[in-house]
């Protein structure tokens, strides 16, 4: 029987191998468009079995696609589900009232999937039982969330930092270092035993003093020997971990100096449109300073420009009105150069905090950053840019800088140093930050 087709339809590579992997797990044929446009010029010439169609895409939106195709006799009867990071009932209802079946997370899980595909008769219920199951893309792991430039927040980052160089793992390879030494000491007390009979059935007379000794010495040792060993083993663990706390200390005291000095040098550059009131000056700093000392850093997998950070802008701009300030807002993204590397289906991840730097994928860093403007932003975040009342006046406006991993906040590891991927990981979530930046006509 002839293969069933799929086509998928997104402007990011990694959803689109990550979906595809999963699907021809289900001996599906899968075509891939990354955008709408090539979607719909594939249509003209082939007529897949499903369509999982993205939303927020250059250009034509997944919306506007599906409307089109339904529009179209020729591919009206093909089902579309949706397949994309929005949710809510009120998207669910407007997917599917422009002809869409549903709406897949692009987090899917195999339950979903599997039920989705039988519900479209794409796959049958005893084929599906007897496949492997397919992989699934993981969740990203949580990581710091914050990259905050006022003491407080640096304070409280540095004992988040402290808190997970938990001692655990090096009591756990401490207690495992312990029971092979405690079989090697075994061992050597049987094997003493052993020859020390042999030689009391030699000469039982001389030697019936001496095993007594042999054997008590033997076990005087294992037993005073076990617990030196177990307080050197673990004193030579808390000694690496206060050293990494200090460490990371003395990186985050550092890094505080520098943004209190690129603070006092961005009021330099601040000029409100009544720059002869000294009033105003004040205030548009302080409105600088509440911006910039604000939690603004966004987590592994997160849309940068969304939730906290549109609180701010809006909240700032505001401010800014208030005061008649002229210029334009920049709002920098700076992504953390993460640690990832590829399963054996090609999906990237975060590495294990125990991983070797080596293992990380360089290509993956290329592959992730720098993101584009649709994948910077959300759609709430992008409406308000549209319909805000402060930015429809035209005397202040809003710009976007992507500057990927250019210009780290804290410098990475050296590789002499040697470090994991959870140091290296740590240090990658507190550079995964949006700076605000006033910038006036000169």
């Amino acid at each position: 029987m002839a293969s069933k087709r799929a086509l998928v339809v997104d402007d990011s590579r990694l959803a689109r191998l990550s979906l595809c992997q999963m699907l021809k797990n289900y001996d599906l044929e899968v075509d891939t468009a990354d955008s709408a446009e090539d979607a719909l010029e594939y249509l003209g010439r082939a007529q897949p079995d499903v369509i999982f169609m993205d939303h927020m895409m250059p250009g034509m939106d997944g919306l506007e696609a599906v409307k089109v195709i339904k529009d179209n006799p020729k591919t009206a009867m093909i089902p579309i589900m949706m397949y994309t990071s929005k949710e809510g009932e009120v998207y669910v209802s407007q997917a599917r009232a422009l002809g869409a079946v549903g709406v897949l997370p692009k987090q899917v899980e195999k339950a979903e999937l599997d039920e989705v595909l039988q519900s479209l008769r794409i796959i049958g219920e005893q084929e599906e039982q007897g496949r492997t199951a397919p992989g699934v893309l993981p969740a990203a792991a949580e990581v710091p969330g914050s990259a905050a430039n006022d003491y407080i927040e640096l304070r409280d980052v540095a004992r988040d930092v402290a808190a997970r160089l938990d001692p655990a793992p090096a009591l756990d390879d401490i207690q495992r270092i312990i029971e092979q030494e405690h079989d090697k000491l075994k061992d050597e007390v049987q094997e003493s035993v052993q020859r020390a009979v042999l030689r009391y059935d030699a000469e039982r007379s001389a030697i019936a003093n001496r095993r007594f000794f042999v054997r008590f010495a033997l076990i005087s040792a294992a037993l005073i020997a076990l617990p030196l060993w177990y307080v050197h083993l673990f004193t030579q663990a808390e000694e690496a971990r206060q050293r990494s706390l200090s460490e990371y200390e003395q990186l985050l005291k550092t890094t505080l100096a520098q943004k209190r000095e690129e603070s006092v040098g961005a009021r330099d550059d601040i000029t409100p449109a009544a720059s002869d009131e000294r009033t105003a000056d004040t205030a548009v700093v302080r409105s600088l300073d509440w911006a910039l000392n604000t939690s603004n850093g966004f987590a592994y997998g997160e849309t940068p420009l969304d939730g906290a950070r549109l609180g701010i802008l809006r909240e700032l701009l505001q401010h800014l009105a208030q005061l008649n300030y002229r210029g334009r807002v920049v709002l920098n993204v700076h992504n953390g150069n993460y640690c990832l590397v590829r399963s054996e289906t090609d999906v990237l991840t975060l590495a294990k905090p125990t991983d070797p730097l080596e293992r990380c994928d360089a290509e993956a860093r290329a592959d992730e950053y720098p993101l584009n403007l649709e994948e910077s932003q959300s759609l709430a975040f992008a409406n308000f840019l549209r319909t805000s009342p402060v930015l429809g006046e035209g005397y202040i406006e809003v710009d976007i800088v992507l500057s990927g991993t250019s210009r780290p906040l804290v410098p990475y590891p050296q590789a002499s140093a040697t470090p994991s991927a959870g140091d290296w990981n740590t240090i990658a979530a507190l550079n995964n930050r949006v700076e605000f930046r006033l910038s006036t006509p000169q």
